[in-house]
Protein backbone atom coordinates (compact mmCIF):
# COMPACT_ATOMS: atom_id res chain seq x y z
CA UNK A 1 0.00 0.00 0.00
CA UNK A 2 0.97 3.50 -0.05
CA UNK A 3 2.70 6.12 1.89
CA UNK A 4 -0.15 7.26 4.64
CA UNK A 5 1.64 10.45 4.70
CA UNK A 6 1.08 10.93 0.74
CA UNK A 7 -2.21 11.16 -1.22
CA UNK A 8 -4.89 8.56 -1.98
CA UNK A 9 -3.57 6.58 -5.00
CA UNK A 10 -6.62 5.41 -7.17
CA UNK A 11 -6.46 3.08 -10.49
CA UNK A 12 -9.59 3.35 -13.13
CA UNK A 13 -10.09 0.34 -15.65
CA UNK A 14 -11.08 -0.63 -17.66
CA UNK A 15 -9.86 2.05 -19.53
CA UNK A 16 -10.23 2.73 -23.51
CA UNK A 17 -7.94 4.53 -25.70
CA UNK A 18 -10.93 5.41 -27.60
CA UNK A 19 -13.36 6.64 -24.93
CA UNK A 20 -11.81 9.61 -22.72
CA UNK A 21 -14.49 9.03 -20.00
CA UNK A 22 -11.79 7.86 -17.75
CA UNK A 23 -9.20 10.13 -18.65
CA UNK A 24 -11.29 13.07 -17.97
CA UNK A 25 -12.20 11.52 -14.62
CA UNK A 26 -8.57 10.58 -13.58
CA UNK A 27 -7.44 14.37 -14.53
CA UNK A 28 -9.84 15.81 -12.52
CA UNK A 29 -9.57 13.81 -9.20
CA UNK A 30 -5.87 14.86 -9.86
CA UNK A 31 -6.10 18.58 -10.42
CA UNK A 32 -8.95 18.92 -7.96
CA UNK A 33 -9.11 16.38 -5.22
CA UNK A 34 -5.40 16.03 -4.82
CA UNK A 35 -5.46 11.80 -5.89
CA UNK A 36 -3.13 9.84 -7.57
CA UNK A 37 -5.53 8.19 -10.14
CA UNK A 38 -4.85 6.57 -13.38
CA UNK A 39 -6.42 5.24 -15.80
CA UNK A 40 -5.58 1.77 -16.78
CA UNK A 41 -5.96 0.67 -20.21
CA UNK A 42 -3.66 -2.59 -19.92
CA UNK A 43 -4.99 -4.25 -17.37
CA UNK A 44 -4.00 -7.66 -16.64
CA UNK A 45 -5.78 -10.39 -18.50
CA UNK A 46 -5.45 -13.23 -16.28
CA UNK A 47 -6.24 -11.21 -13.39
CA UNK A 48 -7.72 -7.61 -13.85
CA UNK A 49 -8.19 -6.41 -10.38
CA UNK A 50 -5.92 -8.17 -8.39
CA UNK A 51 -3.20 -8.62 -11.58
CA UNK A 52 -4.20 -4.75 -12.38
CA UNK A 53 -3.45 -3.95 -9.04
CA UNK A 54 -0.06 -5.56 -8.70
CA UNK A 55 1.09 -4.56 -11.74
CA UNK A 56 0.31 -1.13 -10.38
CA UNK A 57 2.44 -0.43 -7.27
CA UNK A 58 -0.69 -1.86 -4.93
CA UNK A 59 -2.87 1.53 -5.14
CA UNK A 60 -5.32 2.51 -1.97
CA UNK A 61 -8.11 2.32 -4.72
CA UNK A 62 -9.53 0.21 -7.40
CA UNK A 63 -12.04 2.25 -9.35
CA UNK A 64 -13.77 -0.81 -11.14
CA UNK A 65 -16.01 0.82 -14.14
CA UNK A 66 -17.69 -2.15 -16.95
CA UNK A 67 -17.17 -5.55 -15.42
CA UNK A 68 -18.55 -6.71 -18.31
CA UNK A 69 -14.36 -6.63 -19.78
CA UNK A 70 -13.83 -8.95 -16.62
CA UNK A 71 -16.25 -11.50 -17.24
CA UNK A 72 -16.17 -12.62 -20.98
CA UNK A 73 -16.25 -9.04 -22.94
CA UNK A 74 -18.53 -9.00 -25.60
CA UNK A 75 -18.41 -12.76 -25.97
CA UNK A 76 -21.93 -13.43 -23.68
CA UNK A 77 -23.10 -15.16 -21.03
CA UNK A 78 -20.20 -15.22 -18.36
CA UNK A 79 -19.33 -19.17 -17.26
CA UNK A 80 -19.64 -19.55 -13.28
CA UNK A 81 -15.64 -20.22 -13.20
CA UNK A 82 -14.98 -16.77 -14.64
CA UNK A 83 -17.82 -14.83 -12.08
CA UNK A 84 -15.80 -17.15 -9.45
CA UNK A 85 -12.44 -15.65 -10.10
CA UNK A 86 -14.18 -12.75 -10.61
CA UNK A 87 -15.58 -12.83 -7.04
CA UNK A 88 -12.51 -14.04 -5.59
CA UNK A 89 -10.23 -10.97 -6.68
CA UNK A 90 -12.80 -9.04 -4.86
CA UNK A 91 -12.17 -10.49 -1.58
CA UNK A 92 -8.48 -10.48 -1.84
CA UNK A 93 -8.56 -6.88 -2.73
CA UNK A 94 -11.07 -6.74 0.30
CA UNK A 95 -8.51 -8.17 2.70
CA UNK A 96 -5.17 -6.42 1.46
CA UNK A 97 -7.27 -3.32 3.06
CA UNK A 98 -8.23 -2.22 -0.95
CA UNK A 99 -11.06 0.07 -1.16
CA UNK A 100 -13.36 -1.01 -4.05
CA UNK A 101 -15.43 1.43 -6.09
CA UNK A 102 -18.09 0.82 -8.45
CA UNK A 103 -19.72 3.07 -11.10
CA UNK A 104 -22.76 1.40 -12.44
CA UNK A 105 -22.93 1.94 -15.72
CA UNK A 106 -24.97 -0.96 -17.26
CA UNK A 107 -27.67 -3.27 -15.04
CA UNK A 108 -26.37 -6.37 -16.41
CA UNK A 109 -23.83 -7.41 -19.51
CA UNK A 110 -25.54 -6.45 -22.39
CA UNK A 111 -24.62 -9.84 -24.56
CA UNK A 112 -25.10 -12.00 -21.34
CA UNK A 113 -29.02 -13.51 -21.46
CA UNK A 114 -31.73 -12.27 -19.45
CA UNK A 115 -31.62 -13.18 -16.19
CA UNK A 116 -28.34 -15.26 -16.27
CA UNK A 117 -27.72 -16.27 -12.63
CA UNK A 118 -23.70 -16.12 -13.28
CA UNK A 119 -23.86 -12.56 -14.60
CA UNK A 120 -26.47 -11.89 -11.78
CA UNK A 121 -23.63 -13.45 -9.31
CA UNK A 122 -21.19 -11.45 -10.82
CA UNK A 123 -23.41 -7.68 -10.10
CA UNK A 124 -24.26 -9.29 -6.74
CA UNK A 125 -20.45 -9.76 -5.52
CA UNK A 126 -19.24 -6.01 -6.24
CA UNK A 127 -23.01 -4.61 -4.66
CA UNK A 128 -22.27 -5.89 -1.33
CA UNK A 129 -18.36 -5.84 -1.95
CA UNK A 130 -18.16 -2.37 -2.86
CA UNK A 131 -16.93 0.54 -0.34
CA UNK A 132 -18.87 3.22 -2.57
CA UNK A 133 -21.11 2.66 -5.37
CA UNK A 134 -21.87 5.62 -8.02
CA UNK A 135 -24.28 6.26 -9.81
CA UNK A 136 -25.18 8.84 -12.68
CA UNK A 137 -28.66 9.40 -12.09
CA UNK A 138 -31.67 8.61 -9.78
CA UNK A 139 -33.30 6.00 -11.90
CA UNK A 140 -30.35 4.27 -12.20
CA UNK A 141 -29.89 3.58 -8.18
CA UNK A 142 -33.34 2.89 -8.52
CA UNK A 143 -33.11 0.16 -11.02
CA UNK A 144 -30.21 -1.61 -9.39
CA UNK A 145 -31.99 -1.94 -5.78
CA UNK A 146 -35.47 -2.90 -7.84
CA UNK A 147 -33.25 -5.68 -9.94
CA UNK A 148 -30.70 -6.68 -7.53
CA UNK A 149 -32.42 -6.27 -3.96
CA UNK A 150 -29.19 -5.19 -2.09
CA UNK A 151 -28.63 -4.94 1.79
CA UNK A 152 -29.11 -2.03 3.48
CA UNK A 153 -25.51 -1.72 4.15
CA UNK A 154 -25.04 -1.63 0.28
CA UNK A 155 -27.69 1.15 -0.12
CA UNK A 156 -25.96 3.03 2.48
CA UNK A 157 -22.63 3.11 0.27
CA UNK A 158 -24.43 4.24 -3.27
CA UNK A 159 -23.93 7.67 -4.14
CA UNK A 160 -25.70 9.54 -7.10
CA UNK A 161 -23.02 12.14 -8.50
CA UNK A 162 -23.56 13.35 -12.26
CA UNK A 163 -22.01 12.56 -15.35
CA UNK A 164 -18.83 14.59 -16.76
CA UNK A 165 -18.86 16.31 -19.70
CA UNK A 166 -16.72 16.17 -22.95
CA UNK A 167 -16.58 19.76 -24.02
CA UNK A 168 -12.96 19.90 -22.89
CA UNK A 169 -12.45 17.22 -25.03
CA UNK A 170 -13.85 17.72 -28.57
CA UNK A 171 -14.15 20.82 -31.01
CA UNK A 172 -17.30 21.92 -30.10
CA UNK A 173 -16.64 25.54 -32.72
CA UNK A 174 -16.39 23.21 -35.71
CA UNK A 175 -18.24 24.30 -38.86
CA UNK A 176 -20.86 22.00 -40.17
CA UNK A 177 -20.63 22.65 -43.52
CA UNK A 178 -16.77 22.20 -43.27
CA UNK A 179 -17.75 19.10 -41.77
CA UNK A 180 -20.20 17.73 -43.75
CA UNK A 181 -17.35 18.59 -47.07
CA UNK A 182 -14.42 17.28 -45.33
CA UNK A 183 -16.79 13.37 -45.18
CA UNK A 184 -17.81 13.92 -48.36
CA UNK A 185 -21.52 15.07 -47.63
CA UNK A 186 -24.13 16.94 -49.68
CA UNK A 187 -24.53 20.56 -47.97
CA UNK A 188 -28.12 20.41 -48.05
CA UNK A 189 -30.35 17.60 -46.91
CA UNK A 190 -30.45 16.23 -43.22
CA UNK A 191 -27.80 13.94 -42.11
CA UNK A 192 -28.70 11.53 -39.25
CA UNK A 193 -25.58 10.21 -37.40
CA UNK A 194 -25.04 6.78 -34.98
CA UNK A 195 -21.71 7.20 -33.46
CA UNK A 196 -20.16 4.83 -30.59
CA UNK A 197 -19.73 0.99 -30.61
CA UNK A 198 -21.83 -0.86 -32.59
CA UNK A 199 -22.82 -3.85 -30.25
CA UNK A 200 -26.20 -5.97 -30.86
CA UNK A 201 -28.29 -3.95 -28.20
CA UNK A 202 -27.88 -0.59 -29.93
CA UNK A 203 -29.75 -1.95 -33.15
CA UNK A 204 -27.83 -0.66 -35.75
CA UNK A 205 -29.46 -2.86 -37.80
CA UNK A 206 -32.82 -2.16 -36.98
CA UNK A 207 -31.94 1.78 -37.78
CA UNK A 208 -30.62 1.18 -41.03
CA UNK A 209 -33.95 -0.67 -41.57
CA UNK A 210 -35.89 2.29 -40.39
CA UNK A 211 -33.86 4.82 -42.93
CA UNK A 212 -34.73 2.99 -45.48
CA UNK A 213 -38.14 2.60 -45.11
CA UNK A 214 -38.54 6.63 -45.11
CA UNK A 215 -38.95 6.89 -49.01
CA UNK A 216 -39.87 9.98 -49.09
CA UNK A 217 -37.10 12.07 -47.75
CA UNK A 218 -34.91 14.23 -49.44
CA UNK A 219 -32.46 12.73 -51.89
CA UNK A 220 -29.61 14.75 -50.49
CA UNK A 221 -30.18 12.69 -47.09
CA UNK A 222 -27.81 10.75 -45.09
CA UNK A 223 -27.42 8.17 -42.66
CA UNK A 224 -23.83 8.44 -40.93
CA UNK A 225 -22.99 4.93 -39.01
CA UNK A 226 -19.61 5.54 -37.37
CA UNK A 227 -18.36 2.84 -34.73
CA UNK A 228 -16.47 0.04 -34.56
CA UNK A 229 -18.79 -3.68 -35.23
CA UNK A 230 -18.48 -5.77 -31.93
CA UNK A 231 -18.19 -9.02 -33.43
CA UNK A 232 -17.35 -8.14 -37.04
CA UNK A 233 -20.33 -10.08 -38.20
CA UNK A 234 -22.02 -7.14 -37.43
CA UNK A 235 -20.35 -4.91 -39.84
CA UNK A 236 -20.29 -7.81 -42.58
CA UNK A 237 -24.65 -7.22 -41.76
CA UNK A 238 -24.47 -3.61 -41.99
CA UNK A 239 -22.30 -3.54 -44.90
CA UNK A 240 -24.76 -6.04 -46.78
CA UNK A 241 -27.62 -3.56 -46.10
CA UNK A 242 -26.46 -0.18 -46.40
CA UNK A 243 -25.52 -1.42 -50.30
CA UNK A 244 -29.38 -1.40 -50.62
CA UNK A 245 -29.39 2.48 -50.01
CA UNK A 246 -26.58 4.55 -51.54
CA UNK A 247 -27.62 7.65 -48.78
CA UNK A 248 -26.51 5.23 -45.97
CA UNK A 249 -22.84 5.78 -44.98
CA UNK A 250 -20.47 3.76 -42.97
CA UNK A 251 -17.11 4.47 -40.85
CA UNK A 252 -16.75 0.89 -39.77
CA UNK A 253 -14.02 1.85 -37.26
CA UNK A 254 -13.38 3.23 -34.15
CA UNK A 255 -12.94 7.28 -35.08
CA UNK A 256 -9.98 9.60 -33.60
CA UNK A 257 -11.45 12.25 -31.54
CA UNK A 258 -10.72 14.93 -33.68
CA UNK A 259 -12.67 12.67 -36.77
CA UNK A 260 -15.48 11.86 -33.91
CA UNK A 261 -15.91 15.85 -33.19
CA UNK A 262 -16.23 16.23 -37.08
CA UNK A 263 -18.76 13.39 -37.47
CA UNK A 264 -21.06 15.17 -35.24
CA UNK A 265 -20.95 18.57 -36.24
CA UNK A 266 -21.49 17.02 -39.63
CA UNK A 267 -24.85 16.02 -38.15
CA UNK A 268 -28.63 17.77 -37.71
CA UNK A 269 -29.79 14.93 -35.34
CA UNK A 270 -27.59 11.76 -33.52
CA UNK A 271 -29.94 8.68 -33.51
CA UNK A 272 -29.19 5.86 -30.22
CA UNK A 273 -31.95 3.07 -30.64
CA UNK A 274 -30.86 1.30 -28.21
CA UNK A 275 -32.56 -1.67 -26.99
CA UNK A 276 -31.49 -1.70 -23.33
CA UNK A 277 -29.32 0.93 -21.71
CA UNK A 278 -28.67 2.70 -18.55
CA UNK A 279 -26.75 6.04 -19.18
CA UNK A 280 -25.20 6.64 -21.98
CA UNK A 281 -21.93 8.41 -22.54
CA UNK A 282 -22.68 8.96 -26.23
CA UNK A 283 -26.02 10.25 -25.22
CA UNK A 284 -24.42 13.47 -23.71
CA UNK A 285 -21.17 13.30 -26.03
CA UNK A 286 -23.95 14.03 -28.84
Amino acid sequence: MSDPAGPVRAILLPSYQWNPYQRLLAATLTEQAGIEATAVRDWSKRAPLLGTWLQQGRPDVVHVHWIHEFLGGSKGTPSARTVRWFEWQLRALKSLGVRIVWTVHNLRSHEAEGGDPNDAAAHRAIIEGADAIIFHCDYARDALVELYRPSEAARARMHVLPHGSYLRQYDVEADQAAARHSLGLPEAGTVFAFVGSIRGYKNVGELLDAFMSLGELHPDDRLLISGKPLPRKLGRQLEKLAAQDRRIVLQLDRLPEEELSRTLRAADAVVLPFRDILTSGSAILA
